[in-house]
This record gives C-alpha cells, structure tokens and sequence, in this order.
C-alpha cells in the first residue's frame, strides 16, 4: 500500500478516535446531576461531533476514490471495530437519558394541566364573568 493510502486511513482512524472521545465526553456531561442546566455545554459537543462525522464522510469519500482494497480496508477497519462500538454505545447511553428526561418532563407537565384543570373546575380562574357553582355532595 502505498504512503497516501496509508496516510487517508490513518487519518480516518484518528477521527474515528476522536469520535470516541467526544462520546465519552457527552456520557461524562449527562452523569452530572445538573447537566440540564448546561446545555449549551452538551451543543458544543454536538456541534463538535458533527464536523468530525463530516471529515469523516469526506475521508470516506476519498477512501472510495482511492479504490482501496477490500482487504487492505478491512485491516483498518478491524483496528478501530472497538472505537466505533463504544461510541455507538455512549450515544445510545446519551440518547436514553434524553429519552428518560423526556418522559420525566411529559409527567411533570401532564399533572401541571391536571392540576390546572382543578383549579379552572373549583375555582374558574380563566372565567371572569360567571361564578363557579358546584355541589358537593359529601357535604
């Protein structure tokens, strides 16, 4: 193989790498408690995550253009198996803890409206020109 080849996907390994390291950031960012609350902290990794996918796609690219062999890829593709498994899995970690805040969020808002509709049934509080009249009946 020659020295160009062996450069482009040696380069390709290294965002591969780097892939990895910006996982593992974004798990450590969403293990703090308070990781909410720095957002934009966890956008900056996003925002960092997509242009290494970009060099990535273009290393690709270049890759096909190349028109390396299916064995000398599959060499370098055996090297960074390991990298590519455990970013996967820190994304998927990442995305269940958005999934699970998610529904958090849907339950704290669903009793925000049952609590509203409480509020509007006893008290009328959206109503300004009639006066709420109920009976209760254990009364």
């Amino acid at each position: 193989m020659d020295r160009q080849r062996s450069e482009l996907l040696e380069r390709r390994n290294q965002r591969y790498v780097e892939l990895l390291n910006i996982s593992k950031r974004q798990v450590h960012h969403v293990h703090n408690e308070d990781w909410l609350e720095d957002l934009d902290g966890f956008l900056a990794l996003m925002g960092e995550w997509a242009m290494v996918r970009q060099e990535l796609d273009k290393l690709n690219e270049q890759i096909v253009v190349e028109g390396l062999s299916p064995n000398e890829l599959e060499n370098y593709n055996e090297a960074i198996r390991p990298s590519v498994i455990e970013a996967m899995d820190n994304q998927q970690f990442v995305e269940q803890k958005f999934q699970d805040q998610f529904l958090e969020l849907s339950k704290s808002m669903k009793s925000v409206r049952d609590q509203q509709t409480v509020l509007q049934a006893y008290y009328g509080t959206r109503r300004t020109e009639f006066e709420p009249i109920y009976f209760d009946e254990k009364k």
